[in-house]
């Protein structure tokens, strides 16, 4: 297998036999839960007006978005896992945006086999990707720059689609030591460190499928 990291606002995407979407914090952790809590499925929108009008033409959707980390006015919940992870879904279609993973999400949304993986669904995206030939990780980054959580993660996917054991332990403290880890501290959402660091609370892989994203069965 070949498998490669990739800087997914700066750099080019390149083709691959499967991709895999990566923000730690908070996209990719967000979007598994939701639909570990019951979701139909996810539907994710870059542009924020979009998720508005989608809003007003589907009052029974739950909406989940923020913008620069801080959820968004008159939405339903913020991007936060802490503020999800014992809410129940069960039915319900979710419209989603986000600053960084939705963003990124556009430049891969046409390509085939696109799973949304974090580390709370760290071993079922392992095991749904082994048989791919080739795998770009695809890491969501931020407006200033790259994010250490992201490139932590992706490190240690990276290494045991390729056969190796990492310290997986060893990679949740890193990534709970980041400087994402701190940012999140700083603007008050401390709590959703440890849920984004929870290793394999989601038992299925999860994908995004003609526009949506749904848990691969």
């Amino acid at each position: 297998m070949e498998v490669s990291v990739i800087e997914g606002r700066r750099s080019e995407i390149g083709t691959h036999a499967a991709y895999v979407l990566v923000d730690v914090f908070r996209s990719t952790t967000t979007i598994p839960i939701i639909l570990k809590n019951g979701a139909d499925y996810v539907i994710p929108v870059f542009r924020l007006s979009t998720a508005r009008s989608i809003a007003r033409k589907n009052s029974e959707y739950v909406t989940v978005g923020e913008r620069y980390g801080f959820k968004v006015p008159q939405f339903q919940f913020g991007n936060s896992p802490a503020d999800v992870i014992n809410e129940s879904f069960q039915g319900k279609a979710v419209i989603f945006t986000s600053t960084n993973g939705t963003r990124v999400l556009e430049k891969i949304r046409e390509r085939k086999n696109v799973f949304i993986a974090s580390f709370v669904n760290f071993s079922a995206t392992r095991k749904a990707l082994q048989n791919f030939e080739s795998v770009a990780i695809v890491m969501s980054g931020r407006p200033d720059g790259s994010a250490d959580e992201d490139r932590i993660f992706s490190e240690m996917l990276s290494k045991s689609l390729l056969g190796e054991k990492p310290d997986v332990e060893g990679y949740v403290a890193m990534a709970r030591d980041s400087r994402g880890a701190r940012r999140l501290q700083m603007i008050g959402y401390a709590r959703d460190v440890i849920p984004s660091t929870s290793v394999d609370i989601v038992n299925f892989p999860v994908i995004f499928k003609e526009g949506r994203i749904v848990r691969m069965r």
